[in-house]
């Protein structure tokens, strides 16, 4: 059976974004959609900001230091991983 591609908007900033999606993915882009309206209001009431493109620029900005300190994050668990595995497979070896 093929998948069908639901026809969905998401609103963001008051404005509405129709896409085509799987069905699997609709309730992650109706969240990713939530979630950035939810910085926007934190943007606008903390630090006073109106306009929209400043605004959806300080969202995305945001959300960019999110993903590098995610990836940072990563990268020393990987680290981690790998030296407490090698460790392990010192131990078994002697």
């Amino acid at each position: 059976m093929m998948n069908q591609k639901l026809s969905i908007k998401i609103k963001i900033a008051d404005r509405d974004y129709p896409m085509h999606t799987e069905q699997s993915m609709e309730s992650k882009l109706r969240k990713a959609g939530s979630m950035i309206n939810q910085k926007l209001k934190y943007f606008s009431k903390h630090l006073g900001v109106q306009d929209k493109q400043d605004l959806l620029a300080m969202a995305a900005f945001d959300c960019m230091v999110d993903l590098l300190t995610l990836q940072e994050n990563t990268q020393k668990s990987q680290a981690l991983l790998k030296n407490k595995i090698s460790s392990i497979d010192e131990m078994i070896s002697s």
